[in-house]
């Protein structure tokens, strides 16, 4: 919207074309989808390009490819599906998805990073200064990741968040980047800083998307009562208690509270809403209660 806006607003001076990146005499600033928008200075005043910089953050370029796996990797990955193009190779892969809280200086440092975790990766590509794709051709568990996501906060001082996919085929590789992508992108607005994924808990996040307002509004009603909404601790209580695989004990210390006072509010959620969390399917369907409120 504030985009949008700007263009209307300064018309010629405006400019997004990938040649302009490297001039100094283009302001180039971030836009709400962390894409660039340039702004000829000659065109603004110094009061104006400090409002804008008020309003938009300064972009950054972020890295081209420049390897060989790396031009072939984006070009087959973003390429016109109907081209007959061979992929960049014949193993298995998997995909690891990562967004950026904020922009960093040290691109190459940040690859050192991961090649320090990943033994062998040599391919990053980058979608925009924010977001990028691993390509591995390792299976590390998810838990493994725990510790690269704190270190990266640590020495980088920005927020990472990963979607781990699945390993897959070459021949389904393209697709499965694809269906990835497009989860990931949409539970990214919906989870803290520093989450990781695998590839089949975003995939609620994006299928929520499509169902109409009407029928969440409908679903949310029968679960999310008045007098349940106004107990907003058993509410995240209750979430703690999913997202811990129903681990009472590791939910109750999250919550850093007593694992008895923890089951007395889950025992009066149920004694409320007759939704037996303690059993699977109801568990299950209380998740996608919470995601549609939190959409």
């Amino acid at each position: 919207m504030i985009t949008q806006s700007l263009k209307r607003q300064f018309g010629q001076a405006v400019t997004t074309d990938p040649a302009n990146y490297h001039r100094l005499d283009v302001l180039w600033l971030q836009d709400e989808q962390s894409k660039p928008i340039g702004f000829y200075r000659e065109h603004l005043t110094k009061r104006e390009q400090q409002l804008l910089m008020l309003l938009l953050p300064i972009w950054k370029p972020f890295p081209e490819p420049e390897t060989v796996s790396e031009k072939r990797w984006k070009d087959w990955l973003f390429q016109d599906q109907s081209e007959k193009v061979a992929p960049p190779t014949d193993e298995a892969v998997r995909f690891i998805h990562f967004s950026l809280a904020e922009t960093i200086d040290t691109y190459s440092d940040f690859y050192e990073a991961w090649q320090n975790k990943l033994a062998g990766l040599h391919t990053i590509i980058w979608i925009d200064s924010l977001h990028g794709v691993v390509i591995d051709h390792g299976d590390d568990e998810v838990n493994g990741f725990s510790n690269f996501v704190q270190a990266i906060a640590s020495d980088f001082y920005v927020d990472l968040t990963l979607l781990i996919g699945s390993t897959c085929l070459i021949d389904h590789a393209r697709s499965t980047f694809n269906w990835e992508q497009a989860c990931f992108k949409a539970a990214l607005p919906y989870v803290n800083a520093q989450h990781i994924f695998k590839e089949h808990e975003a995939v609620p996040y994006y299928l929520t998307q499509f169902i109409p307002e009407s029928e969440r509004t409908y679903i949310r009603s029968q679960i999310l009562t008045d007098a349940v909404l106004a107990d907003p601790d058993m509410i995240k209580s209750i979430s703690a208690y999913l997202h811990h695989h129903l681990n009472l004990s590791s939910a109750a210390k999250s919550l850093h509270m007593h694992r008895n006072s923890l089951q007395y509010r889950i025992d009066k959620f149920i004694e409320r809403t007759g939704i037996d969390i303690k059993q699977f399917q109801h568990a299950s369907f209380m998740h996608f209660v919470l995601l549609l409120q939190d959409h």
